[in-house]
């Protein structure tokens, strides 16, 4: 025995692509960038469904007031809660 460590077929592939390609980043390292890649691309698409959802449902005051009216809130109540003197 020479003492050279075994390893296995996956070790020897990522030990050549370093000694192949010596600028190229580790493949751990590559896949945690595009882990956070996609991440913040997941971020926007949440901002944007959002975005999308107020515009196919606005809230207008015609509809807050019926939705008031609706739950027993006469217009008195609403101007209190909203802090308007009337």
């Amino acid at each position: 025995k020479l003492g050279i460590p075994r390893m296995s077929i996956i070790e020897i592939y990522f030990l050549q692509e370093d000694l192949i390609m010596p600028g190229r980043k580790p493949a751990g390292e590559r896949i945690a960038l595009i882990d956070e890649k996609i991440a913040k691309k997941k971020a926007e698409l949440k901002r944007l469904e959002a975005q999308k959802e107020e515009l196919l449902h606005p809230v207008t005051m015609r509809a807050v007031l019926t939705k008031a009216k609706q739950a027993g809130l006469s217009p008195k109540e609403v101007a209190e809660k909203l802090g308007i003197e009337i």
